[in-house]
């Protein structure tokens, strides 16, 4: 049984690499790689096409290929171009002042119009008792996004969903508002933010889904991440000679999530984040799909502190027992009442990370830290005793006293194209440590992409060892191998 999964993982993976591929010519192959310069692999294409036209072949290759170097499709109507990897962009013809202290004319009002999809098969082999293995194909993500500018070039908004982003118990997956943010950056140094959006905390959580190394984040993100919540963020940029030095960013949000409507509580979290590229800008993706002609690093570092606020109610019967009147020998339980009983129980934590991102010529480096320590504070209990036909009494009462734990984790992860901005070899090694024995979580994994626009249309593979710690038991590995199809259009 384990063969045919195998097998169809492979076939799927080979498809997916195959077809892919037949979607570049020649042309552009070798305008990627420097060997033609843009009017040359112009002059490629044309060739190429009036090769095909003369000897009957059917297909074209057209005036979006003759675009493709520039990373834009065939001429569209006024005010709308279109860019591979941000969509279709609309401007308008007034334009205004881009920011502080830059007087560029920019258009006052604009919207790009992107989708990304990532199309996954998954064959897991799970280590539990009777056999857990399992082979699915997913729509992973398939996210809409919406973003410009209104009214000013320095006032910038942001809507993006994720058509299977959530989750019900009965129906599956269906459609979640990720974003829907205001980003008033008049002063590049000093922007505020507001909405909902990601934290800024950890690296991972930051680098977009579509431009991660391997087919998904590490377990150190599950487990540390903050994702998204709601909330209001000062934060900047400082230049050095005309490129990004030192990023900030010092928010203030709900604490509770994304797409809470509800908040019962008056505590907030904080977060704040420094990012230093001393070498020049790096953007938050994975692989150094750009070749870096010089050697780039990028470490940052953030905190975050949260009260969480937890309660539930729990519903039993009240019974009592006595004798039998008629059989005074044999005892009789009846229910009299209800109990109800409500726990609320707070805790607060801490968290911590630091990173660091180095990339050259085709080769990447990164590694994440993570800190956290949270104290549970003492459960408080209310009980409620309700006897039938009798009036209510209720009770206070303390729970069992918890205590403070920390946990630590780890990601670290290494890649190399060998085909230079084409194909890609990675490794990754996480670890989510918590306090106690025998409760550590890690994970082994190696992976292959093949980056055909780079993150825009690529296909990846991975193949993965998850190993958990069992108490008083022999270690849980589970085997996981994935094969992912993302185009971003």
């Amino acid at each position: 049984m384990k063969g045919w999964r195998v097998g169809t993982w492979l076939v799927f993976s080979t498809v997916l690499w195959t077809g892919v591929a037949q979607a570049k010519n020649v042309c552009d192959i070798l305008y990627e790689k420097g060997m033609l310069n843009a009017e040359e692999a112009r002059q490629c294409r044309e060739e190429r096409e009036r090769e095909r036209s003369s000897s009957g072949a059917s297909g074209s290759a057209g005036p979006s290929e003759t675009s493709r170097a520039a990373g834009e499709s065939k001429p569209l109507p006024p005010g709308v171009t279109y860019k591979v990897g941000s969509g279709f962009t609309w401007s308008s013809t007034e334009m205004a002042p881009a920011a502080y202290g830059d007087p560029t004319p920019k258009p006052r009002f604009s919207a790009a119009l992107g989708n990304r999809l990532q199309a996954r098969y998954t064959y897991a082999d799970r280590d539990v008792p009777g056999g857990g293995a399992s082979s699915a194909f997913r729509i992973r993500r398939f996210k809409f996004f919406i973003n410009g500018n209104a009214f000013y070039p320095w006032l910038k908004y942001k809507l993006q969903a994720d058509w299977v982003g959530g989750h019900d118990s009965d129906s599956g997956q269906r459609p979640d508002l990720d974003d829907a943010f205001v980003d008033i950056a008049y002063f590049p140094f000093a922007a505020v933010q507001v909405g909902q959006y990601k934290v800024p905390f950890n690296r991972s959580e930051l680098t977009s889904s579509g431009a991660l190394q391997f087919v998904d984040r590490a377990i150190t993100n599950a487990r540390f991440s903050l994702v998204r919540d709601q909330g209001l963020t000062l934060h900047g940029v400082f230049d050095r000679a005309g490129e990004p030095w030192l990023e900030y960013a010092a928010g203030v949000f709900n604490g509770n999530g994304k797409n809470r409507v509800e908040k019962e509580d008056s505590d907030h979290m904080g977060a704040a984040r420094l990012y230093w590229t001393p070498l020049g800008a790096m953007k938050y993706s994975e692989s150094d799909v750009d070749d870096s002609p010089h050697p780039l690093l990028g470490i940052g570092g953030a905190y975050v502190f949260n009260v969480v606020h937890a309660s539930s109610t729990a519903l039993a019967p009240l019974t009592a027992t006595f004798p039998d009147p008629a059989n005074p020998d044999r005892l009789v339980t009846t229910q009299v009442g209800n109990r109800t009983t409500v726990t609320k129980a707070d805790a607060e934590y801490h968290r911590a990370t630091a990173d660091v991102h180095a990339k050259w010529r085709g080769l990447s480096l990164l590694a994440d830290y993570f800190f956290e320590t949270r104290d549970d504070k003492t459960p408080r209990l209310s009980i409620t005793d309700s006897l039938f036909g009798q009036p209510a009494v209720t009770r206070s009462a303390l729970g069992t006293p918890q205590r403070t734990r920390q946990t630590h984790g780890i990601n670290v992860q290494a890649g190399y194209f060998v085909v230079p901005k084409t194909i890609e070899l990675a490794v990754r090694y996480a670890m989510v440590n918590p306090d106690g024995a025998d409760n550590r979580q890690e994970e082994y994994r190696a992976g292959i992409g093949w980056f055909v626009w780079q993150h825009s249309l690529k296909v990846q593979a991975d193949v993965g060892s998850l190993v958990s710690q069992i108490p008083g038991g022999p270690d849980r590995r589970d085997l996981e191998a994935r094969t992912q199809l993302q185009v971003i259009f």
